[in-house]
This record gives C-alpha cells, sequence and structure tokens, in this order.
C-alpha cells in the first residue's frame, strides 16, 4: 500500500489506518511525530485520503502547514525540552539527533494524500478554521477519531483492526522506541513491518530479551524515521506483567468487550448503588484486573480514581 524508502534519515515510520468515525470509512496512514505542548510528545500524525490530518484535532492541508510552522508538530525534541512517551514514560534528553527538518512532514503528509488520492479529489477544506459555533458553543468541525490500525490477512483478504503500544525492541546498538501491534485475531507485531507472532508468545520475547520497556539511563534510543538520543534517567516505567496485561485489554476491547477499565467503573457504580461486601469484593476484583498505569481512567477526569481506592483502602 505504501512504499518507503530505506534510508531512515528519509523515511518516516509510519502504517496503515482506517476510520469509520468521523465523515465514514476512510483509509489514512500515521507518522511518528512530535507534539510540542510544553514537553515533546512522541505521539502519531494521522494522515487521511480526504486531505484531514488528525494532530491532536483534525485540520485541512492548509491549517496543518500552519501548525507545522508554529512548531505545533515537530521532528525534533529541543534543548532541554522533557520527551514525553503516552504510557511509557519522560525523558531528559543527551546527545539527540533529530534527521527531520521541519519541511519533509508537510512533504511526507502531502505524498500521502497523493498516494492514497491520486486525483486530489474531495478533499477536505475548513475554510481557515477548524472549529464552529454550533448554538453558543464552537465546537471542532469534524469530531473525534475511532482510527485503528489494520493489515490485510493473506488467506481471506480481509482487514484484520488493531491497536498498539509502545514498546523497546532491544538491538546491537542499543533499543528502538516503536509500536506493539494486537491484531483483533490474536497475532501480534513488533514494528509496523516486523513478523506477526501469537500472543501466547509474548512474554517470551520479554524473557529471550528482544524487547523490554525500561533502559537504563545513557543507553542509545533510536526512534525510526526521526532520530536517537540517550536518556539522562532510567526511561521507562510500565512492568513488564502490566504491559502484557494491557495487551490482553487492548485484544478484548478490538473483538468488542469494554475493556477492563470500563469493567471497573461499572462496578464501583454497581457499588455505589449497593454498597455490600460482595459488591466490595467485585469492585476490588475488577480494579486489581486493570493494569496499575491505566487504573487512573477508572474514575472521572477530575479525581481520577481517587474514590474507588477509598472505598477499597481507606
Amino acid at each position: 500500500m505504501w512504499s518507503s524508502k530505506s534510508d531512515q534519515s528519509q523515511s518516516f515510520e509510519s502504517w496503515p489506518i482506517v476510520r469509520s468515525q468521523p465523515a465514514g470509512r476512510t483509509y489514512g496512514r500515521s507518522i511518528s511525530l512530535f507534539i510540542n505542548n510544553m514537553e515533546c510528545h512522541l505521539t502519531t500524525v494521522d494522515v487521511y485520503e480526504d486531505g484531514s490530518i488528525d494532530c491532536w484535532g483534525f485540520v485541512d492541508r492548509a491549517l496543518f502547514k500552519t501548525k507545522v510552522g508554529a512548531r505545533w508538530v515537530v521532528s525534533g525534541q529541543a534543548r532541554d525540552q522533557l520527551l514525553s512517551v503516552f504510557n511509557f514514560g519522560a525523558a531528559r534528553v543527551n546527545d539527540a539527533k533529530w534527521f527531520q527538518p521541519q519541511h519533509r512532514i508537510v512533504e511526507q503528509v502531502d505524498a500521502i494524500i497523493g498516494f492514497l488520492n491520486p486525483s486530489m479529489q474531495g478533499l477536505i477544506d475548513m475554510h481557515g478554521s477548524d472549529v464552529e459555533l454550533r448554538g453558543k458553543v464552537h465546537t471542532a468541525k469534524m469530531g473525534l477519531s475511532d482510527k485503528k490500525a489494520f493489515r490485510i490477512a493473506d488467506a481471506t483478504n480481509e482487514e484484520i483492526l488493531a491497536d498498539s503500544v509502545p514498546v523497546l525492541k532491544l538491538t546491537n546498538r542499543g533499543a528502538q522506541l516503536t509500536r506493539l501491534f494486537v491484531f483483533a485475531d490474536g497475532l501480534l507485531r513488533i514494528g509496523p513491518n516486523g513478523d506477526l507472532f501469537p500472543l501466547e508468545e509474548l512474554s517470551s520475547r520479554y524473557v529471550d530479551g528482544e524487547i523490554c520497556n525500561q533502559i537504563s539511563a545513557g543507553s542509545l534510543i533510536e526512534l525510526p524515521g526521526l532520530g536517537e538520543f540517550r536518556p539522562a534517567d532510567v526511561f521507562g516505567f510500565i512492568s513488564v506483567h502490566d504491559r502484557i496485561g494491557e495487551v490482553h485489554d487492548v485484544l478484548d476491547k478490538l473483538n468488542g468487550g469494554p475493556g477492563a477499565v470500563r469493567r471497573c467503573a461499572q462496578a464501583f457504580t454497581k457499588y455505589e448503588r449497593e454498597p455490600t461486601p460482595q459488591m466490595k469484593d467485585a469492585l476490588r476484583a475488577a480494579y486489581e484486573a486493570v493494569p496499575e498505569h491505566l487504573r487512573c481512567y477508572c474514575g472521572d477526569m477530575d479525581t481520577r480514581d481517587t474514590a474507588i481506592r477509598k472505598v477499597l483502602f481507606g
């Protein structure tokens, strides 16, 4: 679907995605890039065939160029800026080398749109603003995305949806910070182009030293297509047990399950309605089934899981 050059200094790390919201089924590609919001956040910029680009909110091509010009989207971390990776860790950075100049971001995005939509027909035009007034409230014109990665199954030619979590792939130089893709059929892939393997092998991949979730200060970390750096401190805080639990949770949600966080929230609602010892035991089981780094999402945005912990632990 998309051929990328082998030279890391020329090619961003990217993979195919599809969304059904907003605006119907639409194909695209995710690119590993940084969002510059106080800290430098390693995330994705999602580029679609209709010309929409999700960079923590949907914009069109013209607005995206403005975002790049304003350094909201960047290809490298600024000096003395903290580098953050959601659900992985944050690091002060030494000896950073960044491959991509800013203009390459726009070139890559335009190339993806041109590849997916050669006629460049039906492109989104937001007419200078990504928000609109609905009643008395300013609202994002395109809303939120439900994007998923996917692969095409060799045997059936069907799309198999996936989600991903960050992971370190160990190399003879140090490690690559990439994505562990979890597909709905129970197969996994390390990086966008890695070999497929069953979920049952994940634990052995950690034991054998192929992947890890934490690396010591001063180790070399490569970001494929972006650059490399050395963390000033230990980088990564997720345990192997919790990451494997999260992968199982991702698979559950890909196959229509509510996921551990929602199950815990539902158990708390039931406990509040009927605060019996049995309901408390059920809440405890549901809470402990949530990987530790995800437990903060079991409550509301303001208090997080405080109310649940108060019930369980006083």
